[in-house]
């Protein structure tokens, strides 16, 4: 069913001036005599902005108007050259319940547009550009653009390479080897772009698609209008797949003797399926892994590895982005420039990019429990942090884990605020909690850190804690001349502590809490060297409560700290 959404028209004095100054500037006066319903040109201005590694924009209004002026622009022979769309493509659809739909797309270095548009009375969509096409080069700063290169924006709508509409329909194209075409007097002429425009806005589904691209003389370049060598991959949410490649006549239907399809740069009408594995290393890379799995995907991230498969280039040339559609729930996995480790996710309805990917750890808290920024053997660290991402992140929940032997982990779980629009979240109010155990000499911890969102991603990142201002030089040597048991451990109420020291020394035996503080001085007295042990019945040292605690022996020249558990 439609969207019946209309863009809110635009009513301040200031916004009218600014929306005919923008057409003006953009299609000359004819353009304002043909609009019906205008493109909300604040509020779709105001929402460009830069999204991780690529730009976004919120497209409200009827762009029609502006699309047919581009079409005759070009028509005219006054556009600007247009490059080919060099790419690979697959729907995996052998799962009703699990529909993908992936993208490459190949091209010299170019920065990406990824854009929501909601026409009156169409179809809304979720669509990907080349900046480049609009007339607006790499160098430009973003976030100081002149009114100039704003309103080009305005074009976005007419250069569409690939995307998504609310129905779940999916269409992208790729270069091919070109056919003269036979132009039908009876029906308008189109560009490409604009073809897969209306795809999208319009069609539902495979057949809808096919009679949109029937009813036009497509043409896909500025000097020669009987000519096209693009073609498209179409798939919907009833499963359906198929290739649209013009024969000269009329754009033709190649469905899938399989429960997946791929689209590459190579002719497919009529050419033996050996042939296409032959010529081209990108399709025959993504049919051979589609046949392994037939065509079912267990989910967006193995499909996204399999659109990995025959990704390529660098930094100024080859795939600029990957995406996996989600037929099923409308909303789209981007990856930019081959980061396949740092993937956003959006959907149409409410277009809000969420973090599959990295995250960053702005600054760390280290504090002892008396705060004086030394730490016995037995005293808590409490650890808080900053937490930073590319994109949106719900529900943050993180666990410390740590491989060193001497370091225990007494509170490992933290919850952390949502991070919104780039802005870092702590855990001051819930840190970690940790302690160190005699032999503890490092000056740089490292710890793990896993974070799990709300909606269930997963990510694992090394943690470097700064440990250098925590005092353990009276631990030197303790191995040989101090050593200690407790037993039994777990207990309740009482344990008897043993220990060996290896000379005649004053000896200090207390217990601490899992804070750092100081429950009971146990022994404080002068001892030979030797084996020594005392019973601590736990309950003549105050109301306890069951938990971890420490005990720590300490000589003139040693210290030693165990840790023991009290369950009552």
């Amino acid at each position: 069913m439609c969207s019946k959404r209309k863009g809110e028209k635009v009513r301040r004095y200031s916004a009218i001036v600014m929306l005919i100054m923008a057409f003006g500037m953009l299609f000359g006066s004819e353009a304002g005599n043909k609009m019906r319903m205008p493109v909300d040109t604040l509020s779709t201005l105001s929402s460009f902005k830069e999204k991780g590694d690529f730009c976004v924009i919120d497209y409200q209004g009827d762009y029609d108007p502006i699309l047919e002026n581009l079409n005759n622009s070009i028509l005219g022979q006054n556009a600007d050259a247009f490059s080919d769309f060099n790419c690979s493509l697959f729907s995996a659809i052998g799962d009703s319940s699990r529909l993908f739909y992936g993208r490459n797309f190949d091209n010299p270095a170019c920065d990406v547009l990824v854009g929501r548009y909601s026409l009156n009375d169409h179809y809304k969509t979720l669509v990907f550009n080349r900046m480049s096409d609009m007339g607006i080069p790499m160098s430009v700063d973003y976030s100081n653009m002149s009114n100039t290169y704003r309103n080009k924006l305005l074009k976005a709508p007419f250069f569409a390479t690939d995307g998504i509409n609310e129905t779940g329909l999916c269409a992208g194209l790729a270069y091919v080897p070109g056919v003269t075409v036979i132009q039908d007097p009876g029906k308008p002429k189109i560009f490409i772009t604009y073809l897969l425009r209306k795809i999208l806005d319009e069609a539902s589904n495979c057949n809808e698609a096919l009679a949109i691209a029937n009813s036009y003389n497509v043409f896909d370049s500025g000097n020669n209008f009987d000519f096209v060598q693009h073609h498209i991959l179409v798939s919907d949410r009833m499963g359906n797949s198929i290739i649209l490649e013009h024969n000269g006549q009329q754009y033709v239907s190649i469905v899938p003797e399989n429960d997946w399809q791929v689209l590459t740069n190579s002719v497919m009408l009529n050419i033996p399926h050996e042939v296409l594995m032959d010529e081209c290393w990108r399709y025959n890379l993504l049919h051979t892994e589609l046949m392994e799995v037939n065509g079912i995907c267990e989910n967006w991230r193995t499909a996204m590895d399999i659109l990995a498969l025959p990704t390529w280039g660098n930094t100024t040339n080859g795939t600029q982005w990957s995406v996996i559609s989600d037929i099923n729930q409308a909303g789209v996995y981007i990856a930019i420039d081959r980061k396949f480790g740092n993937v956003a996710y959006a959907n149409i309805e409410d277009f809000d990019f969420i973090n599959f990917g990295e995250y960053e750890v702005l600054d760390i808290n280290v504090t002892d429990a008396n705060d004086d920024g030394i730490l016995q053997v037995g005293e808590t660290v409490n650890l808080s942090m900053h937490l930073n991402s590319n994109f949106n992140a719900y529900g943050i929940t993180a666990v410390l884990s740590c491989p060193n032997q001497y370091v225990n982990i007494e509170d490992s779980i933290a919850v952390f605020s949502d991070i919104i629009e780039s802005n870092a979240v702590n855990n001051y109010d819930n840190p970690f909690v940790l302690s160190t155990d005699y032999g503890f000499t490092e000056t740089s911890l490292l710890c793990y850190l896993d974070i799990r969102t709300s909606y269930n991603y997963a990510y694992r990142m090394p943690v470097y804690l700064p440990m250098s201002f925590l005092g353990q030089s009276d631990n030197v040597a303790t191995v040989d001349k101090l050593k200690c048991s407790i037993y039994p451990n777990p207990f309740n109420p009482r344990a008897t502590i043993n220990w060996t020291q290896s000379e005649d020394s004053r000896v200090n035996v207390s217990v601490y809490n899992s804070k750092g503080q100081k429950v009971k001085d146990l022994r404080d007295d002068f001892y030979r060297k030797g084996n020594h042990q005392i019973l601590w019945d736990s309950d003549s040292s105050g109301n306890l409560s069951s938990g971890i605690y420490f005990v720590r022996i300490k000589t003139d020249n040693a210290q030693k700290s165990n840790k023991v558990m009290l369950i009552k």
